[in-house]
C-alpha cells in the first residue's frame, strides 16, 4: 500500500513520458526516456524516506507514526529539491556516458534519506551522502544498479506481454508496467538504501 501510494503519481508521469518516447526519434526521445528515468527515481527516493522514518522508529524500540503522519511531516520542500537534483543528475549523466550518471547517482544516493531522519538542508544532505559513500562506493552503487536495471528488467517484460495481446502499449500500459515493476523491485531496494544509509551514517 505504501509502494503504490509513493510510486503511483510517478508511474502516471512515467506513463505518459513514456508513450511519448516511443512516438519521437533520435535526441528527442532520448530527453523524454531521460525525464521518464528521473520521475522514476523521484517516487523511489520519496518511497526511500517514509521506509527512513519506519526504520529510524524500530531501532529506536517505538512504534512509528502512521503513514499519513509520516507523509505529512516530511519535510517536502527540501526532499523535492534533493529528489529533482539527484534524479535529473543520473538521469542526464546516463543519457550523456552512462558512467557519469552511475558516479553523480552514487555519490548522492543517500541524500533523501539524511534529508528524512536528519533534517538537513538540500547542500548539506548532499556534501553528507558524498562523505558516507567514500569508501564505499561499490556497495551503494549496486542498490542504485538494483533500482535501474531491475525496474527496467521487469517494465520490459511487462511491456512485451502487453505488445503480444495490445495493438501497442499507450500511456496507460507504461504507466501499469512502471508501477508494477516499482512495487516488485523498489521496496526491497529502498529498504537496503535506508539501512546502508543508518548504518553508513552512524559508523561516521
Amino acid at each position: 500500500m505504501v509502494s503504490v501510494a509513493a510510486l503511483g503519481p510517478t508511474a502516471i508521469v512515467q506513463g505518459a513520458l513514456a508513450s511519448a518516447a516511443a512516438d519521437a526519434d533520435g535526441v528527442r526521445a532520448a530527453l523524454i526516456w531521460g525525464l521518464a528515468a528521473a520521475a522514476g527515481l523521484i517516487g523511489y527516493y520519496v518511497l526511500c524516506a517514509v521506509i527512513a522514518q519506519i526504520a529510524v522508529a524500530h531501532r529506536h524500540g517505538v512504534e512509528h507514526p502512521a503513514v499519513g503522519a509520516i507523509v505529512r511531516a516530511l519535510p517536502w520542500a527540501t526532499l523535492l529539491a534533493v529528489d529533482l537534483l539527484v534524479s535529473a543528475g543520473t538521469a542526464i549523466g546516463l543519457e550523456l556516458l552512462i558512467v557519469p550518471g552511475v558516479v553523480f547517482g552514487t555519490w548522492f544516493a543517500l541524500a533523501p534519506v539524511l534529508v528524512e531522519t536528519h533534517h538537513l538542508h538540500a547542500r548539506s544532505a548532499l556534501e553528507r551522502s558524498r562523505d558516507l559513500v567514500r569508501g564505499h562506493f561499490v556497495s551503494v552503487m549496486c542498490v542504485l544498479m538494483l533500482v535501474l536495471f531491475g525496474t527496467v528488467a521487469v517494465s520490459e517484460a511487462l511491456h512485451w506481454i502487453s505488445a503480444a495481446v495490445t495493438p501497442g502499449p499507450g500511456a496507460v500500459e507504461y504507466a501499469a508496467a512502471a508501477l508494477v515493476a516499482g512495487a516488485f523491485v523498489k521496496p526491497f531496494a529502498a529498504v537496503v538504501t535506508v539501512e546502508l544509509a543508518l548504518e553508513l551514517d552512524a559508523a561516521g
